[in-house]
């Protein structure tokens, strides 16, 4: 009887953790892509335009304030201090990426 009770309960832990980890990842952190096509500037001074949403991944280019970009509706967010979201963008037909609240959009 207790092991027909612990598989039930092995299986329910498993669905559930299932569903949680299915909603993260459609309503949570991660990608996403809802302003496509947007056109904007930098509203920092300067800001670095990089490979990858990180600061430690590789600077491709720099933009200073008032450089037009145009946003390609991905974005990135992570729980990870004030670097923790990013957006991806577009700029002489480089993408990259820069940390969100450089942008105006």
């Amino acid at each position: 009887m207790k092991t027909r009770r612990n598989k039930f309960i092995g299986i329910s832990f498993i669905l559930i953790f299932g569903i949680v980890l299915l909603l993260n990842l459609v309503f949570g952190e991660g990608f996403n892509d809802n302003k496509a096509g947007i056109k904007t500037s930098v509203r920092w001074k300067y800001v670095n335009v990089r490979e990858n949403p990180s600061t430690s991944s590789n600077i491709i280019s720099s933009l200073n304030n008032g450089n037009a970009l145009t946003l390609t509706g991905k974005t990135y967010e992570y729980n990870d201090g004030p670097n923790s979201s990013w957006v991806e963008i577009l700029i002489n037909d480089q993408i990259g990426w820069v940390v969100s609240n450089s942008v105006d959009y």
